[in-house]
């Protein structure tokens, strides 16, 4: 079971089974609706990340929810575990209460069109 940030956690916990090609079934909480979900990951490519060798996992809902829901797609460096990129829905909202699908990618240098002077973080 893994909730929240929790999440990659677990996905790192389990990653010699995602390497070797297996399904991991799990449950997510969804502390804001008082529930769990019965989730899938699997390893779906081999791909690269700034030239680096890196894998690309799906997770998508283990019950009818995946017929509705997009799954999550997910890039990690092979030797470190390290998150390199996740793609899907966020738990971030907009004005309406509808969340947002989002891109993440944690590059080494920010892409060349990224703004140059944003304000601090408080």
């Amino acid at each position: 079971m893994a909730s929240d940030s929790g999440f990659h956690a677990y996905i790192t916990n389990h990653f010699a089974e995602l390497m070797s090609g297996q399904t991991i079934n799990f449950k997510l909480v969804v502390p804001g609706n008082l529930d769990a979900f019965k989730f899938r990951i699997k390893r779906i490519e081999d791909t690269s990340f700034e030239g680096a060798p890196a894998i690309r996992p799906r997770v998508e809902p283990d019950s009818f929810l995946r017929y509705v829901m997009d799954p999550l797609l997910l890039t990690y460096e092979a030797k470190t575990r390290k998150l390199l990129e996740y793609r899907g829905i966020a738990n971030v909202h907009d004005a309406e209460g509808h969340p947002y699908v989002a891109r993440i990618a944690y590059y080494s240098k920010p892409p060349a069109d990224a703004p140059r002077n944003l304000p601090p973080l408080q």
